[in-house]
């Protein structure tokens, strides 16, 4: 989380003015159901004469959330692109320093998922995952205090089932993570079989070996195909079961809260404005729970880069080196080599 850290704060300013304006079309997203709330209470009592005005506040608060919330992601998402460049550039800079003995231990495809899925994953924290904290912040407080204002009673109740949509997104998340890394291993598996496929062509070609390199290949994205639909089943029952406790959440209001306008202990406004409210808290409660998943896969994608930027050059070449002495000619006497632990590819050379 250091490394993530780290890229943040070298775009310390950009993210700042981001979550700044992010927190500025926040306090204008809860300032609306208070307007809504005055305008029908007075419709109500039979007052109609400030409509216009609160017609016109809610429409110069959009604007202010359409151009802010523009900003915010310019400066935000622009500033996880800008990160997510930067990891590119220095992953690709530390590949070319590499020996060839290394690119004969690892394989090409999971080269490509460090430089493809794992640095998309970083650019998720730092992008959505920072945009999600920050958001789920500032809305579940100040929501939480407006709410607690109108009828404390009613807010107890209603927030029974937001506890369970933070422990769903938790849990669903963790198992999520474990779906998505096996997804990821299947695509560096599949990857790597294409690039084998490409490179040794003219050798399957001339063995008449297309059915079994297809039936291997098949076999291959077969199994790319089936992590990607137990990843998909999980993200189908994710969904519908928040909105199951949501909704519970709404029905709870509607039923407490209905009671408590017929009997005068709150007014219409209020049950209005606190439905709006408790709308807007459903996204910062699951984005809590999704949150921490999204930083923990960012963190987990780091780590693996940080990894693989660790590796050390076997041969150092100097910045400066010095010119050898000597006419440039080479001698072999007896020479044996072989790659890696195969047979020999030369002998008594």
């Amino acid at each position: 989380m250091r490394e993530i850290l780290n890229y943040l704060w070298r775009y310390r300013f950009r993210f700042l003015l981001g979550i700044g304006a992010l927190f500025i079309v926040d306090g204008a997203q809860l300032l609306v159901p208070l307007i809504i709330r005055q305008a029908v209470d007075e419709l109500s009592a039979g007052i109609g004469t400030g409509l216009q005005r609160y017609a016109l506040y809610i429409l110069g608060l959009a604007a202010v959330i359409l151009v802010l919330r523009f900003l915010w992601r310019l400066f935000i998402f622009g500033g996880a692109r800008l990160i997510e460049r930067d990891l590119r550039e220095r992953l690709y800079t530390h590949l070319l320093t590499l020996s060839p003995q290394f690119y004969r231990r690892t394989k090409t495809g999971d080269l490509m998922a460090h430089a493809n899925n794992d640095v998309e994953a970083v650019r998720r924290a730092c992008g959505v995952g920072l945009l999600a904290l920050a958001d789920a912040m500032v809305m579940v407080s100040f929501s939480l205090a407006i709410l607690l204002t109108i009828n404390p009673k009613l807010t107890v109740y209603a927030f029974i089932p937001f506890p369970f949509i933070t422990a769903v997104a938790l849990g669903f998340g963790r198992v999520i993570h474990r779906r998505f890394q096996a997804v990821q291993e299947a695509f560096s598996l599949l990857t790597e079989k294409v690039r084998e496929s490409i490179a040794g062509i003219k050798v399957i070609k001339s063995f008449a070996q297309e059915e079994g390199a297809g039936r291997d290949f098949s076999r291959t994205n077969q199994t790319f195909v089936e992590r990607n639909m137990r990843l998909v089943k999980i993200w189908g029952l994710f969904d519908p079961l928040i909105a199951l406790l949501a909704g519970l959440s709404i029905g709870i209001v509607l039923w407490l809260g209905g009671r408590a306008v017929i009997l005068e202990r709150i007014t219409l406004g209020d049950f209005v404005a606190f439905t709006a409210y408790l709308g807007m808290l459903t996204w910062p409660m699951m984005a809590l729970g999704w949150v921490v998943n999204l930083l923990q896969r960012g963190a987990a994608s780091m780590e693996r880069i940080k990894r693989l930027l660790e590796t050390e050059e076997e041969i150092k070449s100097p910045r400066r080196p010095r010119p050898l002495p000597g006419r440039g000619r080479v001698e072999f006497r007896d020479l044996t080599f072989s790659y890696d632990s195969g047979p020999p590819a030369l002998q008594g050379i």
